[in-house]
């Protein structure tokens, strides 16, 4: 038995242009995950992905948050607010 913890991104849900190698990615560890969960499920392994949204570090608030694509994300979340650093520490 054990766990597996993967960590993807919602950009390939909202289908993000400007970075498609991150966003295809992404999509690949959700892909992944699936595929890993049923092969390894027999063995009491359970695999799991985690899809945050969007963390606001110090880099992204510097580089490239803005009102619109953080709007439009959070509206994408569960959660209706930035996500904090200290939240995925």
């Amino acid at each position: 038995g054990g766990a597996i913890i993967n960590l993807s991104s919602n950009s390939y849900m909202l289908g993000l242009d400007g970075y498609p190698t991150y966003v295809t990615a992404k999509a690949g560890i959700m892909g992944m995950t699936k595929a890993l969960a049923r092969e390894l499920g027999p063995d009491a392994i359970r695999v799991n992905c985690l899809i945050p949204g969007w963390v606001m570090t110090e880099r992204q608030r510097e580089l490239w948050v803005n009102d619109k694509d953080l709007n439009e994300c959070i509206d994408q979340q569960c959660l209706k607010e930035a996500i904090p650093v200290e939240d995925m520490i």
